[in-house]
């Protein structure tokens, strides 16, 4: 991406950033509450389509070509909007049609994810733990090669963040990764690569290291 600029009238929470992004990789995008980060994501999802600027995947460009970069991401927001009136397994049917899955796949991604009990089960009558996991096996669910993941373990207990590790790792190799957390150990044992925003703007951009990390961290919470 170059120079990549986001406003809202007087308000610019993502602020000329440039940075490239590679395959076999996972970056931490990190930063206080409202640093820009959130905003980002959207504008690589495809969500935000009025910034300026330039984003090529390969050979497409994101304003150009924006379906066909859609149709390899995969998007977790930060909120996880779901349909809580539909059952687990129907939900993930229903987004399946969107990239042409087979029940042999969905019933995979369901198994992955550790929602065979609670395929039948209403959206809305289940935790959060729960309803983040189906959230995650949405985002997956089409094997994506562009995977965008905010606050993705938000809610899941020690198990669970456990298996979202291993899943992750997994993907890593094909695909390009880049999730946001609060969780100084998550970063830690996963990324590659560390960006920081600040008021919009990319301050750190390199290679994730335990000190770096924890200088990041320690500075959000002084």
């Amino acid at each position: 991406m170059d120079n990549v600029t986001k406003r809202f009238g007087k308000i610019t929470p993502v602020n000329k950033i440039s940075t490239e992004l590679n395959k076999g990789k996972i970056y931490g995008l990190l930063g206080n509450n409202g640093s820009g980060k959130t905003t980002l994501l959207k504008i690589l999802s495809g969500c935000y389509t009025n910034w300026t600027g330039t984003i090529n995947y390969g050979e497409l460009n994101l304003k150009t070509d924006l379906k066909k970069i859609q149709y390899i991401t995969g998007y977790l927001a930060e909120s996880n909007p779901l349909y809580n009136h539909m059952f687990v397994e129907e939900y993930l049917q229903y987004i399946g049609k969107f990239y042409d899955i087979n029940k042999k796949e969905i019933h995979q991604k369901i198994k992955l994810f550790g929602l065979e009990e609670k395929r039948y089960s209403k959206i809305q009558i289940l935790s959060k733990g729960y309803r983040q996991r189906i959230g995650l096996a949405a985002c997956f669910l089409h094997n994506p090669n562009l995977l965008l993941l905010d606050e993705p373990t938000n809610g899941l207990d020690s198990d669970q963040l456990e298996r979202f590790k291993q899943i992750i790792l997994e993907y890593k190799t094909n695909s390009i990764i880049v999730f946001t957390s609060h969780l100084s150990q998550e970063v830690s044992n996963l990324c590659d690569h560390l960006l920081v925003m600040e008021n919009g703007k990319l301050t750190i951009d390199q290679k994730a290291e335990y000190q770096l990390i924890s200088h990041v961290f320690q500075s959000f919470f002084h």
